[in-house]
C-alpha cells in the first residue's frame, strides 16, 4: 500500500515526509517555507532608518551585519579592480563604525526635497561616501614631447 501525497511529490519524497515524526515534518516544512522567501540584496534608506529607529534588537543587529558585509564587499571589490573608487591609507582597516559613520553622513546630506530620497539603496550612498572620504590621488599629467 503506497502513501498518498500531492501528485508533484515523487514517491521517495512522499515516503520521507510522511514517515518521519512530527518534529521532523515541522522542520522540513519550516525549511521549505523559509527557502521560498525572497531575499533582497539591497536596503533602501527608508528601511535602514526605520529599522535603526525601532526597538527590534534582532533587526538592528541584522542591519549592522548587513552594512558591515556591504562595506567589506565594496572594499574588497575596490582593491581587486584597476580603477579604484576610493583609496584609504594602507594602515587603516575599515570596520563597521567607519561604514556607519560614512553612511549616516551621506544620509544627512541627501536632498530631502527629493521625494524619492528614501528609495536610494544604502550601498550607493556608502560607495559615494567612501569615495568622498578617501579620495584617490589624481595621476600626474605627463607632458608629451
Amino acid at each position: 500500500m503506497g502513501l498518498a501525497g500531492p501528485p508533484w511529490f515523487s514517491d521517495r519524497i512522499t515516503k520521507f515526509v510522511f514517515c518521519c515524526d512530527s518534529l521532523m515534518r515541522t522542520v522540513i516544512v519550516a525549511f521549505c517555507l523559509l527557502a521560498t522567501v525572497q531575499l533582497r540584496a539591497d536596503m533602501k534608506v527608508k528601511d535602514y532608518k526605520r529599522i535603526l529607529a525601532s526597538s527590534d534588537q534582532g533587526g538592528i543587529a541584522f542591519t549592522k551585519m548587513f552594512v558591515n558585509g556591504l562595506g567589506d564587499g565594496i572594499s574588497t571589490a575596490n582593491t581587486m579592480t584597476g580603477n579604484r573608487l576610493f583609496c584609504p591609507s594602507d594602515n587603516l582597516g575599515l570596520v563597521l563604525g567607519n561604514y556607519t559613520d560614512i553612511l549616516e553622513k551621506q544620509i544627512a546630506e541627501i536632498d530631502k526635497d527629493d521625494a524619492k530620497y528614501e528609495e536610494i539603496p544604502i550601498g550607493i550612498l556608502l560607495i559615494r561616501g567612501l569615495a568622498e572620504t578617501f579620495p584617490c590621488p589624481k595621476p600626474a599629467k605627463t607632458s608629451k614631447k
